[in-house]
């Protein structure tokens, strides 16, 4: 008797090394990059149409802002400072109630 597999034997096999190989990911869609703005700059987007805030109470840099069928928004300013473009994209999108496209047709 040799040490040889003998032929009539089904190999086993590894059901885990047989796994299909993983698909290949999406490509992601390249989004514009948010710009980042001064804080005058930000200011003269929100007072300017379409969006029209107003300034309706100031306590040292926060400014209170209201707008026409549009939620209340509290607004941070400090002159000369730049918003960075994640804290735009969020007051625009989320706190304002802009789309991205709107946003950027805004930013023009």
């Amino acid at each position: 008797m040799s040490d040889s597999p003998i032929e009539d034997e089904p190999q086993s096999t590894d059901a885990a090394h047989d796994d299909p190989p993983a698909p290949e990911p999406k490509p992601r869609k390249a989004a514009k990059k948010f710009p980042s703005l001064k804080a005058g700059d930000l200011l003269s987007v929100l007072e300017r149409k379409p969006l029209n805030y107003e300034i309706v109470r100031q306590a040292g840099s926060h400014r209170v802002m209201r707008a026409p069928n549009r939620p209340q928004i509290l607004f941070s300013y400090h002159d000369g400072a730049t918003v960075p473009p994640g804290l735009v994209r969020k007051i625009l999108t989320r706190d304002v109630g802009l789309t991205d496209v709107e946003v950027w047709e805004l930013l023009r």
